[in-house]
């Protein structure tokens, strides 16, 4: 925390810039941006049976409706359902159309455009040209007396740059298409305090419009233990978003209404076709039951059984009277034919047979008549011969008579048997006749049933559209804060505030701790590498103390006898590994009877050699020229103590020279005659430019600027030492104290 906060007071010119520009920025988006306003309404969605005019529903309806009794079941509106219907974009889409909101107006207000709509909305614009699918863009200039000038004319991706003047309330002629303008109410007061007012107009597509509706407004279950809808919608005005509920709303009414009609509608056909089908079969049916009944002569299967037993019953006891006629005329016919026989005949036994009973009479009274006179005289009177004369001859007719009766009674009777047979007959064949007739008339039964079924059902549903009612009741109008939701003022300057103050804190936590530049001695923890100096800027006033110490810290592990020789290299271009080899030197050189060398092995640099030997021979020379015996001549002494030896005039193989085997000797001769020898050498990464150096040196000294070494590179380094290449690494980091 302390370095972050370091960090915040070494930059906070930096910070307060910067804290300044997001509370302007906050200000700036509190004016520019467009408030907007939030209403919320509440729906209740009825229970119902929305398929009671199904045909198919509603003997289940009915069924379940006594385990809905019992608590076993609950038949209500699914509101998940009726919530994706709200939700659904055809039903955004149709809300789009109906309140033209893929048609958006922006009023520039100095360098920015403000949407407006309602009061604030001076024109109504149309393009003709271009319909739901498709978008365009156009502004419009508008002046007081009513002129209009459009320009920047966009549809879909093709721009024109055309210019087009006209009038309000006309139809003007533009690259992309008729465009028709036509002022509103509001259009005075637009120009309340200027002359000239801009209007940018976009139509976007209705699909993309109601998608992004889609995405603000909130349609919701209040309750899971309810059917009360919640919905919210945000809009740059209240009287709009209260217009985009209550359309929405209306919407879902319409398509619930024209659902149900439909289904009526459909349910009604089907009834009706259902019944004209079941008239013409039962016509048929009718008809065939019609036929068999006139071929077979039956009215009523019960009344033609009861006609046929009383028939039975009847012919039964007319054949056993015509029986009991036949015996008693046969009985009457032997008697009339008997001989001498002057007995009278019984005449009331034969009430059937007019004629002959009459004969009978007029028989006994004749044979009466002459048995009277018979007892007073004697057969041979001839009034009684006489009279047995006519009784005889009677006698003879009656017999006559008697003997056609009982002809006539004898066919009478075979009549009536066949009458009989016949009547059984027809008893006996009446269930074989039921049974063909059985089938059709139980077809018919049902289909009368269904015919009946399906006329109560159209009564059902003639009522049904009489009395269609709504399934969503709105229980709360849209209502809500007069204060706009978005942006809020204080939330919004609070946040500035906050992220003013903050970000520089992560700001400088993230390029301190996620960072792997070394800035500081702490940044190096975790290496094996060990920092033996941590040097500040040279015009600091610490500075040659600090080269003081690194001098001490180099001393103290010199033997008594022969040469200390330093490798400094460093890390990066600019590290000032130069100077601090410079610098060490002379401090070096300062100690008492001590002979220090300075040499300038940096190939690709020689930052020494330009300074104080550019044209002098030096290393690479005696390399070269392995001149042992005179190397005192390719050496400059800069001052009592310090000599130099600069890279030489030899440079363009210096990398190539000082892989010389002579190298290695040489370092050897010059540790004789020098106590310390300084070398300033190429980055350590390049470690074929130091090898002839590395090994004849105690210690190598990598010179680090804090903010410009990467820790990767000490992994390196600290590699290469534990690869057995160079030894005794240490580093410099310098510059640290500053930073």
């Amino acid at each position: 925390m302390k370095r972050i906060l370091d960090e915040c007071r070494n930059h906070w010119i930096g910070c307060a810039i910067f804290f300044v520009c997001t509370i302007a920025v906050a200000i700036l988006f509190l004016l520019i941006v467009t408030p907007k306003y939030e209403r919320d309404a509440e729906v209740l969605i009825k229970d119902e049976d929305n398929n009671s005019s199904s045909l198919l529903s509603s003997a289940v309806a009915s069924n379940l409706g006594v385990f809905s009794n019992l608590g076993m079941f609950h038949i209500s509106s699914n509101v998940n359902n009726e919530i994706r219907i709200l939700q659904a974009m055809s039903t955004l889409e149709e809300l789009v159309k109906r309140l033209d909101l893929n048609t958006s107006y922006q009023i520039q207000h100095g360098l920015f455009y403000q949407e407006v709509c309602d009061k604030n909305l001076p024109i109504k614009v149309s393009f003709a040209n271009i319909d739901d699918s498709s978008k365009g863009q156009v502004i419009v200039k508008l002046n007081k007396n009513g002129e209009v000038t459009l320009s920047d004319f966009k549809k879909e991706k093709t721009d024109y740059d055309d210019e087009v003047k006209g009038k309000i309330n006309s139809v003007i002629h533009t690259p992309i298409g008729s465009v028709c303008i036509t002022p509103t109410r509001y259009f005075p007061k637009a120009f309340s305090d200027q002359e000239e007012i801009t209007v940018k107009v976009k139509k976007e597509r209705v699909y993309d419009t109601a998608d992004n509706i889609s995405k603000v407004i909130k349609i919701e279950n209040s309750d899971d233990q309810t059917s009360v809808i919640e919905l919210s919608y945000q809009d740059i005005t209240a009287k709009r978003a209260e217009r985009v509920i209550n359309t929405l709303i209306s919407i879902y009414k319409e398509k619930h209404f024209k659902e149900k009609m439909t289904s009526m509608q459909s349910s009604a056909k089907f009834v009706n076709d259902r019944i004209s089908d079941i008239e013409k079969t039962l016509s048929g049916l009718d008809n065939h039951i019609m036929d068999f009944k006139s071929d077979n002569m039956i009215l009523d299967y019960a009344g033609n059984a009861k006609m046929y037993l009383e028939t039975s019953l009847v012919e039964n006891e007319m054949a056993a009277k015509l029986n009991n006629q036949l015996y008693m005329l046969q009985n009457m016919s032997n008697l009339a034919k008997g001989a001498n026989n002057y007995q009278p005949l019984p005449g009331n036994l034969l009430p059937d047979n007019e004629n002959v009973a009459k004969q009978i009479i007029n028989y006994n009274e004749l044979l009466m008549k002459r048995n009277n006179m018979l007892q007073n005289s004697s057969e041979k009177n001839p009034l009684v011969e006489e009279l047995t004369r006519q009784v005889n001859a009677m006698r003879k007719a009656l017999a006559t008579s008697l003997d056609h009766a009982v002809a006539q009674a004898k066919l009478q009777a075979k009549n009536m048997q066949q009458t009989k047979n016949s009547t059984n007959s027809e008893i006996a064949s009446a269930p074989q006749k039921v049974k063909k007739i059985l089938p059709i008339e139980r077809q018919q039964k049902v289909i009368e049933q269904l015919y009946i079924f399906l006329l109560q059902k159209k009564e059902e549903i003639e009522l049904s559209n009489l009395f269609v009612s709504d399934n969503a009741r709105v229980i709360s109008q849209p209502t809500g804060k007069f204060k706009p939701v978005f942006p809020k003022k204080i939330r919004t300057m609070a946040a500035a505030v906050l992220f003013g103050m903050l970000f520089p804190f992560i700001f400088f936590f993230i390029k301190l701790y996620l960072s792997k530049t070394i800035r500081r001695k702490e940044d190096i923890f975790g290496t094996s590498l060990h920092l033996c100096a941590e040097l500040p800027e040279e015009h600091d006033a610490n500075y040659d103390d600090a080269i003081r110490m690194l001098r001490n810290r180099m001393t103290k592990d010199k033997e008594d006898d022969g040469s200390y020789n330093l490798l400094i290299c460093p890390a990066h271009e600019d590290s000032g590994a130069t100077h601090t080899a410079l610098n060490l030197a002379k401090s070096l050189s300062r100690l008492p009877k001590m002979r220090t060398l300075l040499i300038d092995a940096d190939t690709r640099g020689y930052s020494l050699t330009s300074i104080y030997g550019a044209q002098h021979e030096g290393l690479t020379d005696l390399l070269q020229n392995e001149d042992a015996a005179n190397q005192d001549s390719y050496i400059i002494q800069m001052q009592e103590g310090l000599y130099f030896m600069p890279l030489g005039t030899e440079r363009s193989h210096a990398i190539d020279i000082l892989l010389s085997p002579y190298g290695k000797s040489l370092m050897s001769e010059l540790s004789k005659v020098y106590d310390f020898i300084v070398i300033d050498a190429p980055s350590l990464l390049h470690y074929s430019d130091v090898e002839i150096f590395a090994e004849s040196c105690q210690h190598s000294l990598l010179v680090i600027r804090s903010g410009m070494a990467n820790i990767n590179d000490i992994r390196n380094i600290e590699k290469l030492e534990n690869d057995g290449f160079i030894k005794n690494v240490q580093l410099i980091l310098n510059g640290g104290n500053n930073r």
